[in-house]
Order: structure tokens, then sequence, then C-alpha cells
């Protein structure tokens, strides 16, 4: 499950981290029909993500696909990110995939998420 309690992210970092999270298991479910999540973690995520973003309007990179309409439904986020995003969530998830067939585990997590990590998604 994403858990994101770093003390050095601000609020719109930790929304950005969710809404990419959501890209990515959204690409892997609806496109690549290789689910990494369950629904209830799917909806866990979705959840606190739209509390973060009650509290929080500014934009983030991935804004366009998370637009003021955005009830928690998944299915087009990625058809609405730019081209530049698109190619990055492909990245990210070829890298995924290919770390799952090879090690036989889920890698999203720190692939995405670890704050430790010098990742550009973040800033």
């Amino acid at each position: 499950m994403l858990n994101i309690n770093n003390p050095y992210l601000n609020l719109t970092q930790r929304i950005a981290l969710y809404e990419r999270w959501l890209l990515i298991h959204s690409y892997l479910y609806y496109e690549l029909n290789e689910p990494m999540k369950t629904d209830f973690e799917f909806d866990c995520v979705k959840k606190e993500l739209l509390r973060l973003r009650k509290k929080q309007k500014n934009k983030t990179r991935y804004s366009s696909a998370f637009d003021e309409e955005w009830n928690g439904s998944c299915f087009e986020l990625f058809s609405k990110c730019s081209k530049s995003i698109q190619e990055s969530i492909i990245q990210d998830c070829e890298l995924i995939i290919e770390r799952k067939n090879r090690y036989g585990i889920d890698p999203s997590y720190s692939a995405v998420t670890d704050p430790r990590s010098n990742d550009k998604h973040i800033r």
C-alpha cells in the first residue's frame, strides 16, 4: 500500500506522488492488463488523493489528468496526460514489469515513491 509519511514532502509533492502512482497503476491495469495492486489498494489511494486535493489547489505536473471534475475514475487518466508524461509513465511501467518478471516481486512502490531517490517526478 502506498504510504507517504515523509516529513520533507510538502502537500503538493505528496499529491503529485499519489497522482503518479494512480497514473502508473491505471496504465498497468487498463492498458497493459498487468494489474499489480488490489482494488482495495487502488480505492485507498484514490480516497486519500481526493482528500488531499480538497486541501490544496496547487497544480502538479499531472494535473491535466486530474481536473476539477475528477471523481476517482481512473479509466481515462492516461489519455488526459501530455505526451511527455505518457512517455514517462510507459517507461516506468516497462521497468516495473521487467523487475516483476526478473525478481518475482512488486517493485512499483520503491521505484516510484522512495523519498531517498532523486526522482525528478516528486519535485
